[in-house]
């Protein structure tokens, strides 16, 4: 899943003015290089800039061209992030807030644990 991100204003990636750019569905993988990749630029208890790498990782738009974009262009970025890896229910009957996250103790302790090691 990915989505077309249309800026607010053209933007400089590149080299180049785009109007937009494309971003894809985010992996535990991108989430855990995003935040080493903020490690290795000496900024690690910086949340935007953990946010940053990963934009830049599911964009392909550089960290230093994620840098310059105005907030208008960054904030549409973001909520693609968030259309994209949004939660959504299996069940069409299922309400949107039914997520595991949001389960009762009790639901949850019903449902197997599927990290024990089976007996």
């Amino acid at each position: 899943m990915e989505a077309n991100v249309t800026f607010a204003t053209p933007a400089r990636i590149n080299g180049k003015m785009l109007n937009g750019c494309t971003l894809r569905l985010s992996t535990i993988g991108d989430e855990e290089d995003s935040q080493a990749m903020a490690v290795d630029l000496g900024r690690p208890l910086v949340p935007l800039t953990s946010e940053m790498c990963l934009f830049s990782a599911l964009t392909g738009i550089s960290y230093d061209d994620m840098r310059t974009l105005s907030l208008a262009n960054y904030v549409r970025i973001r909520a693609a992030y968030r259309e994209v890896n949004a939660m959504r229910p299996t069940n069409p009957a299922e309400k949107p807030d039914a997520s595991p996250a949001r389960q009762t103790d009790a639901a949850q302790k019903a449902q197997p644990d599927t990290m024990q090691p089976s007996s």
